[in-house]
């Protein structure tokens, strides 16, 4: 854009000058001179503010452009850092949890006198009640699986809400 201003201005300045200087050589005028300097100035001054303009919108956008580069990055730092918490906390709390079931399996073992022979998978009666131990055993893994979910929603909406305050 710079080099079409820069032409169409350069060929008017061509074709003024050429008029003038033509005329003001038949006429050996001065002031003719004058006028065609005066022209020849404000073309010059003409060029010199649209470089100018152009120069300052190119410099605007690069400023832009940097700034939301800018914005992308931290957005992505913050996204990573909210994920490396999340499973930070997941993983402290699965700990917690698995510590929580294993002392509590060797507190019943300890009162109880507890052996392997009582959890032998193979009863008399694998019917306990209305439901076998396999279910029971499906029970106790979805109640775990829907607590682990629960606790990432609990997290990711609280951290999402802090964000937004």
């Amino acid at each position: 854009m710079k080099k079409v201003l820069f032409s169409i201005t350069f060929i008017l300045f061509v074709l003024f000058s050429t008029a003038i200087v033509t005329h003001a050589e038949t006429t050996h005028n001065k002031d003719l001179d004058a006028i065609g300097n005066s022209m020849k100035n404000i073309i010059g001054g003409a060029e010199n503010k649209v470089e100018d303009a152009t120069k300052g919108a190119a410099d605007s956008s690069k400023k832009a452009t940097n700034s939301l580069g800018d914005k992308a990055g931290k957005a992505g730092e913050d996204i990573k850092k909210g994920a490396q918490n999340a499973g930070n906390t997941i993983k402290d709390g699965t700990q917690k949890a698995e510590n929580s079931v294993e002392n509590a399996a060797n507190n019943v073992g300890d009162d109880m006198n507890y052996t392997a022979e009582r959890t032998s998978a193979e009863l008399s009666n694998p019917n306990n009640g209305f439901m076998s131990t396999q279910t029971w055993s499906w029970i106790a893994i979805a109640i775990i699986a829907i607590a682990i979910v629960i606790l990432f929603w609990y997290y990711a909406s609280r951290s999402n809400n802090d964000r937004n305050n």
